[in-house]
């Protein structure tokens, strides 16, 4: 299994068999290819899992208190939703009690591992909880669990404690070692390592005890003893009364330390159990096994299968006692003949049963499972995408049809929530979730399910049509920011910006973004003018240049729609209305449909982009036209207009979009300006400036049209070279995104905080 995001949850990253299950998993599901995250309240094996590429999250899972379940819990869940979590694993009480709750809501799946058996009161009972699946570290385990807990034992499974055998292996002893501890040639280390806590300490009482009288039979003798906890001060208190008595450093406590695997090359027999024990075995350590569980000695063919069904914990075996440590110790000491066999023995049984490719491969399955075993997707969103959307407008539902398109491509699992005027209609035209735009509620519940705001594509960012439009997608972002979201321009275009103000807000609110995306090159210059300069900026193309063209039973449809024959010739005609000027331009529209109509014999064909702003201009040239003329109206359809201007010999065009289609299909267009957008695009495509609607004269474009008629071969020709460029431009936009997404989440800078 690759690619899927998975969050490790534990108490904390110190030393103990738990611990050192959970950095091994994690660090190879990353090696799988997977993005890991942990969660837990740190300890020394953090720099290790992050340095094999895992990303570690400091939470307060290692203790009860009210106000640490609070904070873990808020954290928790702004990482799953953040981070886009697909699978949470647990391990232990407390973070299986949080991410059970957590996982329920949000519909996540979620795995638990049992490391050992959990005390079954009523009080605890109420504390516990169990994933859909779990693993159990061992058989004893294992049968505990489904015995204690009525847990399905369908849905129950066995690991090991993988050992990695690139760290644990038979190796010369460390000189760095040998030279921190002072330790000679002669001398003899005895090693334990364990938590020094109320209940994983037993070994390192029994061994103080047995010190002195294990010194007196082992010449050079010096006992390690390595790990923290609670009650270190107190065994180190001791250890320095026993050094004084031996008149010498018998005891040595090292405190916790992340590369046991050094301590353990210069160690001649361990004493303790589970995961250190299997580590020590590894390297061809004769062992005794004995700690707080239990004691089973030095492990033979004969008491084998008991120690593996116990994972070399000893539950259920004879009750550990100095007595029985100090003889099997002296036992390994005296014989070598004994302390090769129990080497071999250890050796291959590490090697056989408790690699970490198998452990590793264990929590696959169990992940497998537990994804297959959901019949809905879980209840966040990959990223909410906000712009113009729901006004029945062409050129932005063709912009957020392709939005998705990409966004889908790039990652087919992908969920995403529009921000919509009418979020129904765009559910059912996009199949897409979605909410309106204008409610404040919706939008802060919204953010609290997802961790990024895709803001684009199209001006967004310009107060040439409205100041309120542009301080409503500003605010947007900022509040995303103020969120935690990761925020992005998508294919964006920027500008004009006429008011002072305008400026101010656009640059402070912009530069917080993560990603800006600007689909010409004009845009990106403007971002550095008002000085934007913290997020990553690219110059893209916009979303629908990743539009296909149409099939020819497409097109052929969509002219029978609407009544446009198809063997007649035709040109395109896309007006909008624009600050009061219709009736001034709608007469010069009106000759220029009538040239082209008498002189080249074409079919003027009206589209409406905006299916209620256009049609009213459209109509009101028609009716001044002497010609006949075809009006193309009630069509949201990005692909079907775009089919019927294919068919068209040239567009005249004020809507950019209009524009944009023609260049799909290789249209020639003369693009008349009403906003600076037109005039950057035209010149991007090479095609051709009608001017300013201002100043819009019947002389000066019927002198164009000429033109473009007498080379359309050429125009079309550049517009289709310019094509190849801006799709692969486009396709850029979803990569970036995605890239974004799936990039660690800034739930880091929030650590903390509650």
């Amino acid at each position: 299994m690759t690619g899927k995001r998975i969050l490790i949850t534990a108490m904390a990253l110190d030393i103990g068999g738990a611990e050192t299950h959970v950095v091994e998993l994690a660090k190879k599901l990353a090696a799988y290819g997977n993005k890991v995250l942990v969660a837990s309240n740190g300890g020394i094996f953090v720099k290790e899992i992050e340095a094999a590429g895992v990303l570690h999250i400091k939470v307060p899972l290692h203790t009860k208190s009210p106000g640490s379940l609070i904070m873990s819990y808020r954290m928790l869940r702004k990482i799953i939703i953040q981070d886009s979590i697909d699978i949470v694993h647990a391990h232990a009480r407390i973070p299986a009690f949080l991410c059970s709750i957590l996982c329920k809501k949000l519909n996540v799946p979620f795995v638990t591992t049992v490391h050992a058996e959990f005390r079954t009161s009523i009080f605890f009972r109420a504390f516990t909880r169990w994933g859909s699946h779990t693993l159990s570290v061992s058989k004893d385990i294992n049968e505990y669990l489904i015995k204690n807990y009525n847990y399905d034992p369908a849905r129950a499974g066995l690991t090991v404690n993988g050992i990695n055998e690139e760290v644990f292996y038979p190796r010369e002893p460390e000189s760095a070692i040998l030279g921190e501890y002072n330790i000679k040639k002669d001398d003899f280390i005895l090693t334990t390592i364990c938590r020094l806590d109320k209940g994983s300490s037993r070994t390192v009482f029994l061994l103080m005890d047995i010190a002195q009288e294990l010194s007196e039979k082992i010449e050079n003798l010096r006992i390690f003893i390595v790990g923290g906890g609670s009650l270190y001060d107190r065994f180190h208190e001791k250890a320095l009364a026993i050094n004084k008595r031996s008149g010498r450093g018998l005891i040595t406590m090292t405190g916790p330390r992340s590369d046991v695997e050094k301590i353990l090359s210069v160690t001649d027999i361990f004493t303790g159990i589970s995961r250190a024990a299997l580590e020590a075995m590894a390297m061809r350590i004769p062992v005794v096994l004995c700690g707080d569980f239990g004691y089973l000695g030095i492990m033979n063919e004969k008491n084998r299968e008991k120690a593996i069904e116990t994972n070399m914990t000893c539950r259920g075996t004879a009750e550990p006692e100095a007595g029985k440590l100090k003889a099997d110790i002296l036992l390994l000491y005296a014989s070598a003949q004994t302390r090769e066999g129990n080497a071999d023995l250890n050796y291959e049984t590490v090697r056989k049963y408790y690699t970490v490719s198998r452990m590793t491969d264990d929590a696959v399955m169990l992940y497998k499972r537990a994804l297959n075993g959901m019949t809905s997707p879980p209840g966040y969103y990959h990223a909410v995408i906000s712009g113009y959307y729901g006004f029945e407008n062409s050129g932005d539902e063709a912009m957020l049809s392709s939005i998705i398109k990409d966004l889908k491509k790039a990652k087919n699992d992908i969920r995403l929530l529009v921000l919509s005027k009418r979020p129904s209609e765009t559910t059912a035209g996009h199949g897409v979730a979605s909410i309106g735009r204008a409610n404040p509620f919706s939008i802060s519940r919204a953010f609290g399910k997802t961790g990024m705001l895709i803001s684009g594509g199209g001006n967004l960012i310009q107060d040439l049509t409205s100041f309120q439009s542009m301080l409503y997608y500003t605010g947007l972002m900022n509040y995303a920011k103020y969120r935690g979201l990761k925020v992005m321009m998508y294919a964006n275009g920027i500008g004009p910006l006429k008011r002072k103000t305008s400026v101010a807000i656009a640059a402070k609110v912009l530069d917080k973004a993560d990603i800006i995306t600007v689909r010409e090159k004009n845009s990106y210059d403007m971002l550095g003018e008002i000085g934007v300069s913290k997020p990553v900026i690219s110059i893209t193309a916009d979303p629908v240049m990743s539009f296909e063209n149409p099939q020819s039973d497409r097109v052929r449809e969509a002219l029978e729609k609407h009544g446009i024959p198809g063997d007649e010739r035709t040109v395109v005609i896309s007006v909008r209305p624009w600050k009061g000027l219709e009736s001034a331009f709608a007469s010069v529209f009106a000759e220029i449909a009538d040239y082209m109509s008498m002189k080249y014999g074409l079919l003027p064909v009206f589209i409406s982009m905006n299916i209620k702003k256009d049609t009213r201009v459209s109509e009101d040239i028609i009716q001044r036209m002497k010609s006949r003329a075809l009006l193309v109206k009630d069509e949201a359809n990005a692909m079907n207009l775009i089919s019927i201007i294919s068919k068209a010999e040239i567009l005249v065009g004020m809507r950019l979009h209009s524009l944009i289609y023609a260049s799909l299909t290789g249209t020639p267009g003369i693009g008349i300006v009403y906003d600076p957008k037109v005039r950057y695009f035209i010149e991007m495509m090479e095609q051709v400036d009608g001017g300013l609607v201002e100043n819009l004269k019947f002389e000066d474009i019927s002198g164009t049209i000429d033109h473009i008629m007498s080379n359309r071969d050429e125009y079309e020709k550049r517009c289709r070279e310019n094509m190849v460029r801006l799709r692969a431009r486009s396709a850029e936009n979803a990569r970036i995104a995605i890239d974004l997404l799936e990039r660690d989440s800034v739930v880091r800078k929030w650590i903390g905080k509650p």
